[in-house]
């Protein structure tokens, strides 16, 4: 283990936006490809060559072809964004990391299927390690968690509102089999009371705190004492009447209530897919109103949750942490206090999920070195919803994005992995379930196939993780260099945006709001211009500022500076108690805004050169706003019809 920030040179994680390290990186992939035709060669070295030199030599003509179709898309490829550059200050990409990149390499050469560890038997281990990194980082106990690796954010989130839809059915089933049995069986409220299971409402049933669920079944096959109570359990699970994966959703129909999920209105728009391909329906999901920092409102959120009709049952609330259009870090810690407070006054609890695909990375600023003394190298940021992220009974984190690991890497992480047991789906050829516990994590480190929505996945994402996490540490001297570097550059920007002057003195530029995180949203005003006129302003901005198709070709980028991203805000998605203030402060109307909504431009600051750049004379950020009113200037010169009076 590295004992000091110094030994960690983040310069030496990447290829380097002019390739600097290109020579290092070749010598490297060449080491693994010659490795593993090594291994190729020395498994039973004695059986025959099956490709002859004759053979061979009579392949050069499809080879040529197949060179010349390479060349073609190594064109095309051209005229992709150069996501690894510093003026690259658009979308949530940037540069992958070497131990990505290699880790990435190195797993794909063997293929890998991560479904089980028959098809896997070594990178399965490295999923389950790398989740336990992961899990560590947001500071779960990795004895009790358990995370695995997705293909990103959206199948994470499924699986955790796919849980907390699984395990809300666990107390409906066992109070059935009480009843069916004569079994006096106490179960814990959520305001501390004990009741007898078989008395308690279903709608309170429901709402049982996530520990209690599971406590629940190893609880009354303690109290049964009987060598085969799991299975037993496990039988009469499967035969419930009430069991909801094998029933449907329309149970909660059946019993008569009616399933809701909470989230922000500036959530990912997943979460309302997720509803639908759960099948509560994207009608199910109530937004909740934000403040002028895009965060959660907490005292709406209060005000909806404490005044659920009795007919509403919450499968889940989900705090965002880092949304995908402002960066903006819901505040979960509030959220525990809500979900405390209901369960205080209403006898009622919820699964909280905490949606930290682009955020979840910014705890390794709060994750200790194990190298240096206690309260080393503590961060001047501070967000204690970050920091107490491990409130959350699932938490969603893409090592694809903050991670700098190639895509596809997201990774879901459970605070108590008993939950993950309700997932189980039969599957023989991956695993030998005849001698298997349903109750019994420990299969959960062997056949993962059975517990997750995916089937087959690459073994390589999880290589690529585990060899950046083993080789860029998980904590403020380690993956926290990069995290620091992109919160700082992303206040930088923000304060030149708000610094910056136009000669012409109808001409602003505004920011949307401080950033939480490194994203930073910001449009040009041109004052005295209706709402349709500055997003025409705006939009072209955009236009200029990224790539365009022109006659079915793609255009290449060598003649673009820079490059942004852009979002809306619309009525559909945020409402005028939310924005309002925001729109009214830029001089425009309620009207306005539902008619036209508001376009935003967007910079996401994640470049890992950024700072070192200044050191050779070359500051980004600067000559990017410099650039920026300079195209502004014009194109709000040449969009606007009478002249621009200065």
């Amino acid at each position: 283990m590295w004992k000091g920030e110094e030994e960690l040179p983040m310069g030496a994680w990447f290829l380097g936006p002019k390739s600097e390290q290109a020579g290092v990186w070749q010598e490297v992939i060449n080491y693994i490809f010659q490795d593993y035709a090594h291994w190729r060669k020395n498994y039973f070295p004695e059986d025959p060559l099956i490709l002859g030199r004759a053979q061979r030599r009579s392949h050069d003509v499809w080879f040529d072809k197949l060179s010349n179709e390479l060349d073609f898309v190594l064109n095309q490829l051209k005229a992709d964004y150069p996501f690894y550059s510093p003026r690259y200050l658009a979308h949530m990409i940037s540069e992958t990391s070497m131990p990505g990149i290699m880790g990435y390499f190195a797993g794909m050469l063997y293929n890998p299927n991560n479904v089980s560890d028959e098809a896997a038997p070594v990178t399965v281990k490295l999923e389950i390690e790398a989740g336990k990194m992961i899990a560590g980082m947001l500071g779960y106990d990795t004895d009790k968690s358990w995370s695995h690796i997705t293909s990103g954010g959206t199948i994470a989130n499924m699986e955790a509102l796919w849980l907390a839809r699984q395990t809300q059915w666990i107390p409906v089933m066992v109070a059935e089999l009480c009843r069916e049995e004569s079994i006096a069986f106490q179960v814990g409220l959520p305001n501390g009371d004990s009741k007898d299971i078989r008395e308690v409402p279903v709608a309170t049933l429901l709402n049982l705190t996530l520990d209690e669920r599971l406590n629940i079944p190893e609880r009354l096959a303690a109290q049964c004492k009987s060598d085969d109570a799991h299975q037993w359990l496990e039988d009469s699970f499967q035969s419930s009447r009430y069991n909801v994966g094998k029933k449907g959703v329309g149970l909660y129909r059946d019993v008569g209530v009616e399933p809701v999920i909470l989230v922000s209105e500036a959530a990912h728009y997943s979460i309302r897919k997720i509803a639908n391909l759960l099948g509560f329906g994207d009608d199910q999901v109530i937004p909740m109103p934000v403040d002028n920092n895009f965060r959660l409102s907490i005292p709406k959120l209060e005000e909806a949750i404490l005044g659920m009709s009795a007919s509403q049952t919450i499968v889940a609330v989900v705090g965002i942490m880092g949304t995908t259009e402002e960066g903006a870090v819901d505040p979960l810690v509030d959220i525990e206090k809500t979900r405390k407070k209901y369960e205080k006054e209403k006898c009622k609890s919820f699964w909280l999920h905490a949606d930290a695909a682009w955020g979840g990375y910014l705890r390794t600023l709060y994750a200790d070195d194990p190298g240096q003394s206690d309260g080393a190298g503590k961060e001047a940021f501070e967000n204690k919803d970050i920091e107490f992220i491990h409130l959350a009974d699932s938490v969603t984190i893409d090592p694809h994005k903050l991670g700098y690991i190639p895509y596809p890497s997201g990774v879901i992480n459970f605070k108590d992995k008993r939950s993950v047991l309700y997932a189980r789906q039969k599957a023989p050829y991956i695993l030998d379930q005849t001698n298997v516990n349903f109750f019994d994590t420990r299969v959960l480190d062997e056949a993962i196939g059975p517990y997750i929505i995916e089937g087959s996945k690459p073994g390589a994402a999880a290589l690529a993780t585990w060899l950046t996490h083993r080789t860029i540490p998980l904590h403020r001297h380690g993956h926290g260099k990069i995290i620091r570097q992109s919160l700082a550059g992303a206040q930088r920007l923000y304060q030149l945006i708000n610094a910056a002057q136009f000669k012409n003195t109808r001409l602003t530029i505004r920011t949307l709001t401080q950033p939480d995180t490194n994203v930073v949203c910001y449009l040009v005003l041109l004052n005295g211009a209706s709402l349709k006129e500055n997003n025409t302003i705006n939009r072209g901005v955009y236009e200029t500022l990224s790539l365009r198709t022109e006659d079915k070709r793609h255009l290449m980028p060598y003649d673009h500076a820079f490059f942004v991203s852009r979002t809306q805000l619309r009525s559909e998605q945020y409402s005028w108690e939310s924005v309002g203030d925001i729109l009214i402060s830029y001089g425009f109307t309620k009207e306005e805004y539902l008619r036209e909504g508001l376009f935003i431009l967007r910079s996401v600051v994640m470049n890992p050169w950024l700072e070192q750049s200044k050191a050779v004379d070359a500051d980004y950020l600067d000559d990017f706003v410099k650039f920026l009113v300079l195209k502004a200037t014009k194109i709000a010169e040449s969009l606007i019809a009478s002249p621009l009076a200065v």
